[in-house]
């Protein structure tokens, strides 16, 4: 028996009613790294399907929704909120963004493929793991860029 549908419902609710917690401030001044990572996990949703990096049994209606509940779900508020906590001390968001790109890489995914949420194929935990911390350097920098402030940050 599968569990998806139920299981993305929840994902979204929990994630943009968390945001509710979090200073407007906050919110805006993050929304473009968030934006950004959205964008990326986009293009890599649009490779998967044709390099079969992961699968969501289904329609293409269905395989769509799972790809956006997580996108648009806990993709852009656990972005939101990391930066909020960490912004300035790139090793505390690096540590902090590793730790959830791990529950996500091994756990959450042994879990996800259980429940029927997706299964991974050509793309491996390791290189999920690999990728999303990738992506993590990637959109700090893009923050410090658009916030011009390159200087040397407290550890």
């Amino acid at each position: 028996m599968t569990y998806s549908k139920p299981i993305r419902i929840i994902m979204l609710i929990l994630s943009w009613g968390s945001l509710f917690l979090l200073k407007p401030a906050s919110i805006l001044r993050f929304s473009p790294a968030s934006f950004l990572i959205s964008l990326l996990l986009a293009a890599e949703t649009m490779i998967a399907g044709p390099y079969q990096l992961w699968t969501i049994k289904g329609s293409r209606k269905n395989r769509l929704w799972g790809d956006l509940s997580f996108i648009f779900g806990p993709f852009i508020s656990g972005t939101l909120w990391i930066f909020h906590l960490t912004y300035g001390k790139f090793w505390r968001f690096m540590l902090l963004n590793a730790a959830m790109d791990f529950l996500l890489a091994y756990p959450l995914t042994y879990l996800f493929e259980k429940t029927g949420l997706y299964k991974l194929k050509k793309l491996n935990k390791h290189s999920l793991f690999a990728l999303s911390v990738s992506y993590a350097a990637l959109i700090y920098g893009y923050q410090k860029l658009l916030e011009g402030s390159f200087k040397k940050e407290s550890h």
